[in-house]
C-alpha cells in the first residue's frame, strides 16, 4: 500500500493505513465517507460514533452525505441519535445539529464535535487519493485480459446494444466462463486460470430469472452445478457503494457485472457527473467490471449507433463491445456477433459470433463465423465503417462514400487523416486501400 500523505504531524496512522488518530478522534476512510470515533470530552468508558457516506460535492462546492450520529459506552449496543442528509459547508446546518444532539444527550460538547466532523470530512475530500512513485525500475506487468479477447482483467468493460440483442444472455455467459473457469470451451474464449468469483448487480429483473438462465446454460454446456453471488439493486451505484463495496470485500469478489448502465448510473444518463460518479464508483471497487448499455437513438445524418448517455461512459470504458441480434431461426435459436467499438491498450479484434438454442431444460452455446461482408457498417464511426468496406478491396473515393453513405466531402477529409495515420494507402492516385498490416489498425483509438 503506498504510503499515506501526513497533512498533520500529530496524526497517527495504523500498521495497515487503513485509519488513523488525531486529537484523539479515530477516523476510518470508507469507500465514500468517512466513520470517525470520539473517546475525549465525554464521561468514562462512553464513545461517540459519526459515520458519513453517500457523500456528493456539488457544482457551486456545496458538499453533502449522509450522517449517522451514535453514542453509548464501550462493549455495549450504540444508540442512534441523529440520521440525515447533511451539509458539510454549512455553519447554520452545524448549529442546529448540534441544538438538536444536545436534547437527546446532553453530556457532550456538540458543537466541537461537528465542528472536528465536518473538517475531517472536507479535509478527506479534498486531498484525495495519495500519489505513488512510479518508477522505470519496477517491474510493471502490461495489462492481460480476464477473458480473451472480450474482457480487460481489472478494467471497467461494456457491452452494449439494442433491446432483445442478446447482451444479458451473453454476459450470463461470459461470467459463466471466467468464474469456472472454463478453460476448455469450445467458444474460442481464453478464461485466466486465476479463481475469479463473480457478482452479478441486476437493476432490471429478478434473481429467480437471472438464476434459471444460469441454470440452462451451465446444462447446455454439460457442467457440474455451479454457483454465482447476486444482488438485485433499487438504488444507483454510486449511492449504494457502502453496501457494494462491503459485498465485495467480504465475498472475495474480483469481477461485477452491471445490468445495467442507465438504472445503475441513475439520474440524467446524458449528464457528465453522473458518468463521472458512477465510474468513480466502479474505481473504488477495484475489481474488473463489466457494464451493459443500450445504444442511442440513430443520429440525424448518420446511421450509427452508441452507447447510450453521455459521451464519458463509452470513454472511460478500457474496452467496448456492441451486441448485434443478427438472425432469429424459428424462436429457438438466436445468434447474436460482439463487434468490437474501442480498445485502449490492445487491436482491434473481428467480430465473435454466438448462437443460443434454447430448449426446455438447457441453453446450448456454439461459436458461429461473422463473415465480414456481412457486417452493416452503417453501425460503425466513419473511420471504421471506410475500414470495413476496404477489407473488400480497392475503392475510388467516389464508391467508398457510396458504400458507406456519407458525403463525398466528409470522406475525402476523413480519408486524407486516416492515410497521415498510415492506416489506408492511395493507389495510383485514385484508388483507396489498407496496408498490409490492415489487421492491427485501431480507428479512433486514444
Amino acid at each position: 500500500m503506498p504510503e499515506p500523505i501526513v497533512t498533520n504531524p500529530d496524526r497517527v496512522y495504523s500498521d495497515d493505513g487503513s485509519s488513523y488518530i488525531e486529537d484523539s478522534v479515530i477516523v476510518k476512510p470508507l469507500y465514500n465517507g468517512l466513520k470517525m470515533i470520539w473517546t475525549k470530552h465525554i464521561a468514562e468508558e462512553e464513545i461517540i460514533v459519526i459515520e458519513v457516506t453517500r457523500l456528493h460535492q456539488h457544482k457551486e462546492g456545496k458538499l453533502e452525505g449522509e450522517i449517522a450520529v451514535s453514542h453509548g459506552k464501550y462493549k455495549t449496543s450504540l444508540r442512534s441519535l441523529h440520521r440525515a442528509l447533511f451539509n458539510f459547508n454549512s455553519t447554520t446546518t452545524r448549529a442546529s445539529l448540534s441544538k438538536a444532539l444536545n436534547v437527546r444527550c446532553d453530556t457532550v460538547d456538540w458543537v466541537e464535535v461537528l465542528e472536528q466532523a465536518c473538517g475531517h470530512v472536507l479535509e478527506h475530500v479534498r486531498t484525495g487519493e495519495p500519489s505513488q512513485l512510479l518508477s522505470t525500475e519496477t517491474d510493471f506487468t502490461p495489462p492481460e485480459y480476464l477473458l480473451y479477447p472480450i474482457l480487460l482483467k481489472d478494467e471497467p468493460n461494456v457491452i452494449f446494444g439494442d433491446g432483445e440483442s442478446g447482451k444479458s444472455l451473453t454476459a450470463l455467459m461470459l461470467a459463466l466462463m471466467v468464474q469456472l473457469p472454463y478453460t476448455h470451451n469450445k467458444l474460442g474464449l481464453t478464461p485466466t486460470r486465476d479463481v475469479t468469483k463473480v457478482l452479478y448487480l441486476d437493476w432490471e429483473t429478478t434473481g429467480n430469472t437471472t438464476g434459471w438462465r444460469y441454470k440452462q446454460l451451465t446444462r447446455g454446456f454439460e457442467l457440474p452445478p455451479m454457483e454465482i453471488e447476486y444482488r438485485h439493486c433499487e438504488h444507483p451505484l454510486y449511492d449504494d457503494l457502502e453496501a457494494v463495496a462491503r459485498l465485495v470485500r467480504g465475498k472475495n469478489i474480483s469481477c461485477v457485472f452491471i445490468d445495467s448502465i442507465g438504472a445503475a448510473a441513475g439520474g440524467d444518463i446524458n449528464s457528465t457527473v453522473v458518468a463521472n460518479e458512477f465510474y468513480a464508483a466502479l474505481r473504488k471497487l477495484k475489481v474488473t467490471s463489466v457494464c451493459l448499455g443500450h445504444t442511442s437513438k440513430n443520429k440525424e445524418n448518420a446511421s450509427e449507433k452508441t452507447l447510450y448517455g453521455n459521451a464519458f461512459f463509452t470513454n472511460y470504458a478500457r474496452m467496448v463491445w456492441r451486441s448485434v441480434r443478427t438472425s432469429t431461426e424459428g424462436g429457438d435459436t438466436i445468434s447474436v456477433a460482439l463487434h468490437h467499438r474501442k480498445a485502449n491498450y490492445t487491436k482491434h479484434h473481428a467480430p465473435i459470433g454466438f448462437k443460443f438454442t434454447f430448449t426446455p431444460t438447457d441453453i446450448k452455446v456454439e461459436s458461429i463465423e461473422v463473415e465480414t461482408d456481412t457486417i452493416d457498417v452503417s453501425e460503425f464511426g466513419l473511420n471504421q465503417r471506410i475500414y470495413e468496406v476496404l477489407k473488400r478491396g480497392s475503392m475510388t473515393a467516389g464508391e467508398i462514400a457510396r458504400a458507406v453513405e456519407a458525403p463525398r466531402r466528409t470522406v475525402d477529409t476523413t480519408l486524407g487523416r486516416m492515410k497521415k495515420e498510415k492506416a489506408v494507402v492511395n493507389h495510383e492516385g485514385f484508388r483507396w486501400g489498407l496496408p498490409v498490416r490492415e489487421m492491427n489498425y485501431k480507428p479512433g483509438g486514444d
